[in-house]
C-alpha cells in the first residue's frame, strides 16, 4: 500500500512496506486540500487551491494531466469513479461541482449551487 501526506503544495507517494518517499510532485502552486488513487493504484489525483486538479502517473513519475475550470476557483474535495476515468472536484468558493475525463482531460459537466464537505 501506498500513503500520501500532503504538505502544502507537495504531494509525496510512499511506500509503507519500506518507509521510504518514491516521487514527489510539486506542481501545484498553493495548499493541496484532497488527494486520492484511482482504483488501479498507478494514477493518484489531487486537488488544489490554486484552481487545478492533477493526476499523476505513478509508473512514469510525470503530472499526466491538469483539470481546470472555466473560471478561477478553489477546489476543497475529490473523487474519482471506480474505473478511474471521471474526476470530479468541488469548489469551495462558487459551490459548484465539476467533472472531467481523466483520458481526454475535457471538461464534462459542471453542478451549480451544491453545497458539500466532501464528494465521497
Amino acid at each position: 500500500r501506498q500513503k500520501i501526506p500532503r504538505v502544502r503544495n507537495t504531494v509525496k507517494v510512499w511506500n509503507t512496506s519500506s518507509g521510504f518517499c518514491f516521487v514527489t510532485f510539486t506542481e501545484h502552486t498553493s495548499t493541496i486540500s484532497a488527494v486520492t488513487f484511482t482504483n488501479s493504484g498507478y494514477v493518484v489525483l489531487s486537488a488544489s487551491f490554486d484552481g487545478t486538479v492533477r493526476a499523476f502517473d505513478l509508473h512514469r513519475y510525470r503530472n499526466f494531466r491538469t483539470f481546470t475550470s472555466p473560471r478561477p476557483t478553489q477546489f476543497s474535495c475529490l473523487a474519482v469513479d471506480s474505473s478511474g476515468e471521471i474526476v470530479s472536484a468541488g469548489s469551495q468558493d462558487s459551490f459548484e461541482v465539476f467533472v472531467w475525463s481523466v483520458q481526454s482531460g475535457r471538461l464534462l459537466d459542471v453542478r451549480h449551487r451544491h453545497f458539500l464537505w466532501c464528494l465521497q
